[in-house]
């Protein structure tokens, strides 16, 4: 039985040393070993977080796109809008023009006349055709709305609108304005034009239609965001001059 009990321990000992040969002993400045369970302030130092921070913001950064160069929109030529009577001589008009230039490169003033007599033309066109397509696409949601219930309610009675003269005497630029992103600009145009109101036989409605060519001034504001790739305006109001 001692002889035994020798051996044993003799044994016992022998896997000891082995052990300690494979995994060695803990003295105290062992590298822990991250434990891949433990939230991340658990596994780091507050150090070790402040750098990892400090790295991933400086990824971030060299990932971000450059800050696009800002195209400079060229001079108003204030002279040349005012000798073709697009404007009166007017400084605070002049200074509003020059204010949405700055701040919207691709604003030309000849461009946006063109527009608006373009727009003049199309949205009488469609208003008396009762085109309600186009003019959403043209009209402010409130202004579609009151175009769309005096065609609803002409309809309802059994008439039509014809335009039989339509012309653009004249048409001048007298007020705009830049607010925040939101351009708003208004024209004045002179204009010659009869409406002749007929029945569902195709009568003229006596008492409702104008035969007489009229010389009259309609007043339009257009507004648009200068944020939107989109370079349409859309019209806002109207009212008589």
């Amino acid at each position: 039985m001692t002889l035994d009990i020798v051996l044993f321990a003799l044994v016992a000992a022998f896997l000891v040393h082995r052990l300690r040969s494979l995994l060695g002993t803990r003295h105290g400045d062992e590298r822990q070993r991250p434990n891949p369970f433990a939230s991340s302030s658990q596994a780091h130092t507050e150090e070790e977080r402040e750098k990892s921070y400090e790295f991933r913001v400086e990824e971030e950064e060299l990932q971000q796109p450059p800050e696009p160069v800002k195209e400079q929109a060229p001079p108003l030529d204030t002279a040349s809008i005012i000798a073709d009577g697009l404007i009166a001589k007017d400084e605070e008009l002049l200074a509003s023009l020059t204010e949405i230039a700055s701040a919207d490169a691709a604003f030309d003033v000849y461009h946006f006349a063109e527009g608006a007599q373009y727009a003049f033309d199309v949205i009488l066109d469609a208003y008396a055709d009762g085109d309600l397509e186009t003019l959403e696409r043209l009209l402010s949601q409130k202004l579609f709305e009151d175009f769309e219930t005096a065609i609803r309610k002409r309809e309802k009675e059994g008439l039509s609108i014809e335009l039989a003269v339509k012309d653009i005497k004249s048409m001048q630029i007298v007020a705009a304005r830049l607010a925040g992103t939101m351009v708003y600009i208004t024209v004045d145009y002179a204009v010659e034009e009869k409406q002749i109101l007929r029945d569902a036989k195709g009568k003229e409605v006596k008492g409702k239609t104008d035969a007489k060519v009229k010389k009259m001034h309609d007043i339009w504001t257009f507004a648009r965001d200068i944020r939107s790739v989109d370079p349409a305006w859309m019209l806002i109001e109207t009212r008589a001059g």
